[in-house]
């Protein structure tokens, strides 16, 4: 327990210390940016997480699901044959994102050259999520801290040397991301071979195994980025780019959610993996601890919102004010959001991700259509509650059905 106690704050501290750079970001772009400027590089981190989402298909979820029932060669082969399948992906959005851009696609301002660099760069970062979950699943949080920092402490020194000292403005933070994506991409692939996790055998039984998995969680990742940005987008057609950048500014205090989610799932997803490969697990062990997850991070929203409603004043300039209104709402939202990855696992375990896209689905339409509805009628502050209730339904579904599928699922195997 006390093992458990010490990786969750290395992970946490690693979370907050990588994740602080939007927030030291944020003063900065703010002021050095237009508001349209701003709204465009909302508008590409937009399509950033859509590519990742596309090419990456959250194909680390495959390694970590054989990790801790089969032998290292065959996880060699794992590592090997999800970066083959992640190098096809990423040219096939290549191709699509060229089709439409030469389509005249509306680029919200971002250079062309911009958007066709966008796969390779989710490529690239796919590389360190690999050894990432390499690191994780051999509970070496140390290593796993060290690659994360690092990498998010040299993307944040390139932008703020790219945007103020050569006041490169929007094209200056992009490259912050790409270059530090190479730099970093290149650098796992080195440690991946260096430590024994690259097995170069192509097996078809395993390449099927891990497009039977990860080619659902697409419409899972697109639903998901569509719960969680789409409504940058109707918020941009409804109101105006501006908004889009007091709305996004809002999303970045929510983001500290995402940081605490991301910590707790590096510890509770290994752990869950390796309880469900079990022959004999206590029920009541899992379902408890699920409920002290999800109450402590509700808890914590809620906290955290109100101390991002402080902290507005000081951190952004007058013409991001209304940030104030409804920057608690989000967070809250993004702390259902949080809980729902407790649960996650099961659909992966038991491979039942067609059903957890299916699940997310439903919870954009019906997140996406009430936020539609509700910045017609409210304005902003309509979009925060759009947003909080398309997370409060994906996770009370993906609750009570992941639920229901680890039932079966124990009955399987009995």
């Amino acid at each position: 327990m006390r093992r458990k106690i010490i990786d969750l704050f290395i992970y946490l501290l690693s979370q907050s210390l990588s994740r602080l750079s939007p927030f030291i970001l944020l003063p900065v772009l703010t002021r050095e940016l237009t508001q349209a400027e701003f709204g465009s590089w909302s508008m590409f981190q937009l399509l950033s997480v859509l590519s990742i989402s596309i090419v990456g298909m959250n194909a680390q979820n495959t390694i970590t699901r054989n990790f801790f029932n089969r032998p290292k060669e065959f996880i060699q082969e794992v590592c090997a044959n999800t970066i083959l399948v992640l190098l096809g992906s990423s040219l096939f959005w290549t191709l699509i994102l060229a089709i439409a851009t030469s389509l005249s696609f509306e680029t919200f301002g971002i250079p062309t050259l911009f958007i066709l660099m966008l796969p390779m760069t989710a490529f690239l970062l796919m590389l360190s999520e690999i050894l990432l979950t390499v690191f994780r699943n051999e509970k070496k949080p140390l290593r796993f801290a060290s690659l994360e920092i690092s990498r998010a402490g040299i993307e944040l020194i390139v932008s703020l040397v790219l945007v103020v000292v050569l006041a490169l403005g929007l094209s200056g933070r992009i490259w912050g991301l790409v270059s530090t994506a190479v730099l970093f991409g290149v650098f796992s692939f080195f440690i991946l071979h260096r430590i024994g996790y690259l097995r170069w055998r192509i097996r078809k039984s395993l390449l099927k195994e891990i497009l039977e998995i990860c080619l659902p969680l697409i419409p899972h990742a697109v639903a998901g980025i569509a719960l969680s940005l789409g409504g940058r987008y109707f918020v941009g057609d409804i109101l105006s780019i501006e908004d889009v950048s007091i709305y996004s500014a809002a999303y970045q205090f929510a983001m500290v959610l995402a940081v605490l989610g991301i910590a707790l799932n590096r510890v509770w997803s290994p752990w869950l993996y390796e309880k469900l490969s079990q022959e004999k697990v206590e029920r009541k062990v899992i379902e408890s601890r699920m409920i002290q997850y999800c109450g402590g991070v509700l808890v914590t929203g809620i906290f955290i919102g109100y101390i991002s409603k402080l902290l507005v004043p000081y951190i952004l300039p007058p013409a991001y004010s209304e940030v104030e209104s409804f920057v608690v709402i989000m967070c809250v939202g993004y702390a259902f959001y949080a809980m729902y990855n407790c649960v996650f696992p099961f659909f992966v375990y038991y491979k039942r991700t067609n059903t957890t896209a299916k699940i997310t689905a439903f919870s954009a339409v019906v997140g996406l259509t009430s936020t539609v509805f509700l910045t017609n009628a409210y304005g902003l502050y309509g979009a925060s509650f759009g947003f909080l209730f398309g997370y409060f339904v994906l996770f009370t579904l993906s609750y009570s059905i992941g639920l229901r599928i680890w039932s079966q699922g124990r009955r399987h195997s009995v």
